[in-house]
């Protein structure tokens, strides 16, 4: 799924939450890493965490990267169910 003209690797649309996995391959060079910022300042500029990963991150640290996306889309799940990252309404709703 596309956002403008970037297809993230992961995306959690409704958390407004990116996951970019970072190969050593297409990630290392000035010209690489330049793309990288430009790409992610658009999308935090549309609103979007983005969370950047390398292969070796992914591949010590599964368990606390899933740890951390689960704490995120958790939060976003509250925000999303009451208004509020605190878990409950920050005011009520007139209909």
């Amino acid at each position: 799924m596309r956002i403008g003209r970037y297809r993230p690797d992961m995306l959690w649309r409704h958390a407004k939450l990116i996951v970019e996995l970072d190969g050593r391959d297409a990630h290392s060079t000035a010209a690489q890493l330049g793309a990288d910022a430009r790409r992610q300042a658009e999308l935090e500029g549309r609103g979007y965490t983005v969370l950047r990963f390398t292969a070796a991150e992914v591949r010590d640290g599964a368990e606390r990267i899933a740890a951390e996306l689960r704490q995120r889309l958790g939060w976003a799940r509250s925000i999303l169910q009451t208004g509020s990252p605190e878990g409950r309404a920050s005011s009520p709703r007139i209909s």
